[in-house]
């Protein structure tokens, strides 16, 4: 399944907020080689329970990213 998210770094508090069919999640971390997506992926993995992979945007706050929805 693919889930367009909107990243927000420097934020407050690490938080996922639905926002019509995309997901706004606002990390700590700054946008510096790397850390804001891997904390976004990170939060969205805890989110769905389930292993996600970024699929485009790793250099936009828009991104699309794929939740693995295969069973074991």
């Amino acid at each position: 399944m693919r889930v367009n998210i909107r990243v927000v770094p420097n934020a407050k508090e690490d938080m996922i907020i639905k926002q019509g069919d995309a997901l706004v999640v606002r990390i700590t971390e700054p946008p510096v080689r790397g850390r804001a997506n891997a904390a976004a992926l990170e939060l969205l993995e805890a989110y769905f329970g389930k292993p996600v992979h970024l699929v485009t945007g790793a250099k936009l706050r828009k991104k699309i990213v794929e939740v693995d929805d295969t069973q074991l």
